[in-house]
């Protein structure tokens, strides 16, 4: 059952904007007359007074007053909120955009006093809070400007108003303010990345008793030594807690919550690649039928030939045997799946649901068995997970399929954002932002949320990136807030529709400029269903409906480039994909951001340098995500072929270029805490002498391309073609490669410039460092050991206090773990860092590396002085 926009308004052309139920003068007049009754309650102090008990509270970009007249909504991209009139006093739905307030750098979350006189936002870049005045003589203005840490996120206020909660993201702090004093009055100390925030609501008068949960964003090792990542089951989710009265006094009993993994997720993966007798029959079942199957060696030589054994049967479920079907139990293996990217929080009847992104990195990774929706539960009674606990994605998977048609219908859920219930716990909400949109559950009768499947799923089409929803007192009608769109969808939760999809809550840029540009690029990178091939740079944003576009960044809405970069970067998982066991990157150290022109300076993606740009990882939407991608429809051509490792960077499709040019120019660096000044400046001077040269300049990185090497494209066709090592010989004869890894660039005149590394952090006895069944240009990876023989290409280390655990393969918990096994190559003999320094000269080290920001003194790389030899800049 699909609910898309049923308005009893009239509906709207590309570009229009509605802005008034009814064009009749009647409508007019009782317009007008809503204003002006809605500017003198504002004034009178009405909306102070609160029309529903409130329930405990939680983060959310966009908040309800209790009398569920107005929504305060953040508009991320514009630095404002809007206050929207969505009720009169007689409970019939009416819209009026009343004010747009400009607040801080990069407003993320809002919460409102239970008394509805004041909105607190968290402004992320400028590590501010706005404190507005929704009430009294001088509504929607901001009131004061509360410093309060780096990267505040999450915002929840106590049930009597008297403390507001703040989850500082990189300082693994939660700042607590007094909403009298309007000042920071205690931090408590977390760990973690802190998120998503909910203060639980007994009752009674007091605030003191009651409990705070905080998210930690990232899953974390269970056991790093025994189970590091690359397995389904190697992290938990962490829930810190702490009462009001302990954060207040400082004296932070902190206690954690554990979201363990789920050993089925519901979902299975093909190991019969993994398996030797098994993939020995796929290989003679091959030659018989005439269609060769060869699993290759890899290594240097680039000529892969020989026939390969597995490094080990690490994935293989049943190693003795050999049912090679596709319907046994080795093509059918059933995956687990660990919690990751906790987004969001909601406590509902002493439960605490806990939306978060599943992830499965084991083999094979493709569209069904690499990311799910989950939603953690945790009984607030004991503190412990409950098995509530569920994979969303295992009930839409019982719904008849849908394929390429521009229906709600059979869409998967990613990239949950926020939650929402009924104050009774019976009707809950949950946001897909890549799949753009809103859907309902209930609890069976075990307690657990159930959505209807297969035949009675009620979805709501919202705007572009719904990040949260939130639902009126009582239960009637629902609003998201649309990121990209800077829109409102307004739901009716009785006749199951919506009511007005794109709701102005601010004005998005205009087709013509970079800002549009840089939207385009964003809806890009962050849907799970499509934009157009071309055309796009033209159209306002709100014309474009992904869901017209289905297929085309995934199957059914599985994932979006942001499922495993949220924010564009990273997850911090690391995978096992076809090049070997992949980290996550970070993608803010992908362009020199310190230039008019970031798209000159860019970096070589992977750790193996085996993609040349964000326009490769068109073929990662159809290999992976399953999706056909965004070149099918160039003009009438399919541009799809063209697509190759090192291929063009710009010019296949406006799609394209424009999720290239979003990465370029929006990924901001975080901001980090400085630390003792003085340790982090001797610490730079360490970092200057022995790890500039790899990690030195303005992206924290030799690694580039152009004009290191001719990069557009790299080669003149797919180096990826029978075998992974085809030999295509570069266009750019002073390339050193094994294609498609980029090693080196030999210059007669600047020498060699090495862009891969022998740094000691791959071994091939590592079980991990196997190569597995994923596809590359349609052909097998199997018996691949990973790549790492030759080096790896230098990670970016801005923002490297984000990235842990830490490496190519996520097997450095720390940065001592990394000094333990990370050699200097360019000191003879080729100590380890820890070898090399003495302990003093690490932790100033480490004090270095933990400030590592967008404002961080950078030093010339070796790349620098190779371009400062030929005269390039």
């Amino acid at each position: 059952m699909q609910h898309q926009q049923e308005s009893r308004f009239p509906a709207l052309g590309p570009g229009q904007a509605w802005s008034h139920p009814s064009p009749t003068a009647w409508h007019t007049w009782a317009g007008f007359v809503l204003i002006v009754s809605l500017a003198l309650l504002s004034a009178s102090g009405v909306y102070g007074v609160a029309a529903a008990p409130a329930t405990a509270s939680h983060s959310t970009t966009i908040a309800l007053t209790a009398d569920d007249q107005r929504v305060v909504v953040v508009n991320r991209q514009n630095d404002s909120v809007s206050i929207i009139a969505v009720r009169n006093a007689a409970g019939e739905d009416a819209y009026q955009k009343l004010a747009e307030v400009k607040v801080g750098d990069e407003p993320r979350f809002v919460a409102l006093t239970p008394d509805g006189t004041e909105a607190y936002v968290t402004n992320a870049a400028d590590g501010t809070v706005s404190v507005l005045s929704l009430a009294g003589p001088y509504p929607y203005q901001v009131t004061q400007t509360i410093d309060v840490g780096n990267e505040p996120r999450g915002i929840a206020i106590t049930p009597n108003g008297a403390y507001a909660f703040v989850a500082l993201h990189t300082e693994g702090k939660v700042a607590v303010l007094s909403t009298q004093s309007k000042k920071v009055i205690s931090t408590v100390k977390t760990g973690g990345n802190p998120q998503a925030i909910a203060i639980t609501n007994n009752g009674d008068d007091k605030d003191d008793d009651e409990r705070v949960y905080v998210s930690r964003f990232f899953g974390e090792l269970i056991d790093p030594k025994n189970r590091p990542d690359g397995f389904d089951d190697s992290k938990q989710g962490v829930i810190d807690s702490f009462t009001v009265h302990d954060a207040i006094s400082g004296t932070y009993h902190v206690q954690t919550h554990v979201l363990s993994p789920l050993k089925v997720s519901g979902f299975n993966a093909d190991r019969r690649s993994f398996c030797l007798k098994t993939r020995q029959i796929l290989q003679d079942q091959g030659d018989q039928n005439g269609v060769k199957t060869v699993f290759f060696n890899s290594g240097p030589n680039r000529d892969g030939n020989g026939a390969a054994q597995l490094a080990n049967e690490l994935f293989c479920p049943d190693r003795n045997s050999a049912d090679a079907s596709t319907t046994g139990p080795i093509a059918n293996t059933p995956q687990g799946v660990y919690p990751n990217a906790l987004h969001a929080l909601l406590i509902r009847d002493n439960y605490l649901y806990v939306p978060n992104v599943g992830a499965q990195p084991e083999p094979a990774i493709r569209f069904n068995t690499n990311v799910q929706y989950l939603v953690g539960v945790i009984d607030i009674q004991s503190g412990k997970e409950t098995a509530r606990t569920l994979n969303v994605n295992t009930q839409i998977a019982t719904e008849p399929g849908a394929g390429l048609n521009p229906i709600l219908d059979h869409l998967f859920g990613n990239d949950p954002g926020c939650m929402d219930a009924s104050r009774d716990g019976k009707l809950f909400l949950l946001v897909s932002r890549g799949a753009n949109y809103v859907m309902e559950a209930t609890l069976d009768h075990q307690g657990k949320l159930n959505i209807g499947a297969p035949d009675h799923v009620i979805r709501y089409q919202t705007g572009n990136m719904p990040t949260c929803v939130v639902m009126s007192s009582d239960a009637k009608r629902a609003y998201s807030n649309n990121e990209i769109n800077a829109s409102v969808t307004a739901m009716d939760l009785v006749q199951k529709k919506v009511i007005v999809q794109d709701l102005d809550s601010s004005t998005p840029p205009a087709p013509g400029g970079q800002a549009h540009r840089n939207l385009v690029g964003k809806l890009a990178f962050f849907t799970a269903l499509g934009i157009p091939d071309q055309g796009v740079f033209n159209l306002p944003i709100r014309a474009i409906v992904p869901l017209q576009f289905r297929g085309k960044a995934s199957d059914n809405a599985w994932s979006s480039c942001a499922s495993c970069h949220d924010d564009g970067r990273t997850d911090n998982v690391a995978w096992s994909f076809e090049t070997g066991i992949r980290k996550s990157k970070d993608l803010s150290g992908t362009f020199n951001h310190k230039i008019a022109d970031p798209e000159s300076d860019q970096g070589i993606l992977n750790w193996s340098n085996v993609r040349g740009s964000n326009t490769d990882f068109n073929n990662n939407s159809i290999g992976i995500q399953g999706g056909i991608g965004f070149a099918t429809n160039v003009n009438g051509v399919n541009r799809t072929a063209e697509v190759f490792n090192h291929g063009p960077v710009k010019g296949i499709s406006e799609a394209l270029d424009a999720l290239q040019e979003w990465v370029a120019r929006a990924i901001r660096p975080l901001n980090f805490p400085k630390g003792d000044p003085e340790l982090v400046d001797r610490g730079s001077k360490v970092f200057e002498a022995k790890c500039a040269s790899c990690h030195g300049g303005d992206k924290w990185t030799k690694s580039r391309t152009s004009p290191v090497y001719i990069n557009d494209p790299t080669y003149p066709e797919n180096p990826i073609g029978a075998n992974f090592f085809v030999p295509v010989e570069p266009i750019d004869p002073r390339v050193e490669d094994a294609a498609p890894q980029i090693i080196a660039v030999n210059d007669k005149k600047a020498g060699r410039l090495t862009l891969m590394d022998i740094v000691g952090t791959f071994s091939l006895q590592n079980p991990l460092e196997q190569r597995g069944g994923a596809q590359v240009a349609a052909q097998s990876t199997a018996g691949f050991p990973s790549l790492g023989a030759v080096g790896f290409g230098s990670p970016s280390l801005l923002n490297v206090a984000y990235h842990a655990p830490f490496l190519h393969n996520g097997s450095a918990s720390t940065f001592d773990d990394v000094f333990a096994v990370h050699t200097l190559p360019q000191i003879q003999g080729a100590p380890t860092i820890q070898q090399h320094l003495d302990k003093y000269n690490q932790d100033i080290l480490k004090a270095f590396l933990n400030a590592i920001d967008g404002d961080t003194v950078t030093f010339p790389s070796d790349t620098d002085r190779f371009l400062y030899t030929l005269g390039l800049p």
